[in-house]
């Protein structure tokens, strides 16, 4: 995966790279993270796929150079970019809501407001991620959902307890079995206790017996179970280091 910053303020710069390297190091994605200061800098050999992430600062010509009246924007080198590159993602950082509208031109994938935090970062490149993923539809219940935004799931009774990305919650009358049988061939899921399973690619850490999911939530790990569920998370951590985004 190759990402860009697009950031004329040194210091907006520095803490952008801070920001993106630990969501990197969480999510456990390989990546190579290039800054340029200015537009006419990044524009400078623009060919197709040669980012798959830009953040562009809207501003370019505020923080720590001589003002030009006659300096590109990051709209004006995000059209650009859309020129060559329909498919790279674009994101805006801005101290202004100003440039929201003009963002739908270049289809961007959204806006962050400065100081830019960890949280609103990660929030959004989790919904690039997943949109980049190959999508596996589900029906449960008579309820549709994409399985890679499946986080865990448990039986209760002749209901499935489903909790889904952006901390979406459905209750379908299905069966677990069912429930295995729809996210077959699918190895980020894993059974560690019975009725439950959880998505290893969501999962931050073990914490003893347990499953600790992005957002928080604790999936328990069966004790006859807890030395397979510790190999299968370092195994899948081992191959979830070795690929890129």
């Amino acid at each position: 995966m190759q990402i860009a910053v697009v950031e004329d303020n040194l210091y907006d710069m520095k803490h952008m790279r801070f920001l993106l390297e630990r969501y990197l190091s969480v999510r456990g994605v390989i990546a190579s993270i290039d800054t340029y200061r200015t537009a006419a800098e990044f524009l400078e050999g623009l060919e197709a796929g040669r980012h798959d992430v830009v953040l562009f600062d809207c501003y370019l010509d505020e923080a720590g150079m001589v003002p030009d009246p006659n300096a590109m924007t990051g709209l004006d080198a995000s059209r650009k970019l859309r020129e060559v590159d329909p498919d790279c993602v674009i994101v805006f950082t801005t101290t202004s809501r100003d440039f929201a509208v003009e963002s739908y031109e270049v289809q961007a994938q959204g806006y962050l407001i400065k100081p830019v935090a960890y949280e609103d970062l990660s929030m959004l490149l989790d919904r690039v991620m997943a949109q980049r993923a190959p999508t596996r539809m589900v029906t449960l219940g008579g309820e549709g959902f994409d399985a890679n935004s499946l986080y865990w799931a448990r039986s209760a009774g002749h209901y499935l307890e489903l909790h889904l990305a952006e901390r979406m919650f459905l209750r379908v009358r299905s069966t677990f079995a069912q429930l295995e049988r729809a996210v077959a061939g699918l190895h980020q899921f894993y059974v560690p206790a019975r009725g439950y399973i959880v998505n290893l690619d969501v999962v931050d850490r073990m914490d003893g017996n347990e499953f600790v999911v992005r957002g928080g939530d604790r999936i328990p790990v069966s004790r006859r179970s807890l030395p397979q569920a510790r190999a299968a998370w370092a195994d899948w951590m081992s191959q979830r280091n070795g690929r890129g985004f």
